[in-house]
């Protein structure tokens, strides 16, 4: 569960900080990329 954690802690930093080319790359809008960074990391559902 833990790393799991710390998994999405990981990730969410990263997609936080991708830029609009990358994004438009993986399908996903800054909005949605930004709600998703910004989500607590002990939220993995």
């Amino acid at each position: 569960m833990v790393g799991a954690m710390l998994q999405a802690h990981r990730t969410r930093r990263l997609l936080g900080e991708m830029d609009a080319r990358l994004l438009a790359d993986i399908g996903t809008s800054r909005a949605e990329a930004t709600t998703e960074a910004n989500r607590p990391f002990w939220d993995i559902r």
